[in-house]
């Protein structure tokens, strides 16, 4: 799943390779994998819009596993999926317009059933623009009892992204200063 210079070869290569928990990974052993910090799960009508957040992720200094830039040609890709998600501290499930996909369920019920056991585990509503009201999209009951993140003003929205990386890093987005 991991290049030989540890990061995922969409991502270039690493000039200083330390993973979100501060250690250098291993580059001798093929074993040593990259954790990440949110797995990006997502409905492929939904595909531009995850990939313009997952780019943004990468400026804020954030490593997103994202399909497109992680799964390797000829390779099983259900088994790295399923890797990924472990290797992920956090799971953002995207929700757009026409809801979840059905491999998206798949990983989202995934993500959750780990949460259960792993309390620090995440998983992360995401609303796009589209989205219909969360009381009326139809969002899975175990869903709706987390705190989601809402860019259905657009994906420019500074608040929404600032919570939404406050959320993967695991603390309090915080006011700055606003009265909030």
């Amino acid at each position: 799943m991991a290049s030989k210079d540890w990061l995922p070869v969409a991502l270039g290569p690493a000039t200083s390779a330390i993973s979100p928990s501060g250690k250098t990974p291993d580059r001798e052993s093929p074993q040593s994998a990259p954790r990440f910090d949110v797995f990006l799960s997502y409905q492929r009508t939904d595909q531009e819009a995850v990939k313009y957040l997952a780019r943004r992720f990468r400026e804020a200094g954030l490593q997103a596993w994202l399909d497109r830039w992680s799964l390797i040609p000829g390779e099983p890709w259900q088994e790295a999926v399923e890797k990924a998600l472990d290797d992920c501290a956090t799971c953002a499930v995207f929700w757009g317009p026409r809801g979840l996909g059905p491999w998206q369920n798949e990983e989202m019920r995934a993500a959750l059933e780990r949460r259960v056991p792993e309390r620090s585990h995440r998983v992360i509503p995401v609303l796009l623009p589209g989205c219909p009201e969360p009381e009326k999209a139809k969002m899975p009951s175990f869903l709706k009892r987390v705190t989601w993140v809402d860019f259905r003003k657009g994906l420019d929205d500074s608040d929404a992204f600032k919570n939404l990386v406050a959320g993967i890093q695991g603390i309090a987005p915080g006011s700055d200063g606003d009265n909030a």
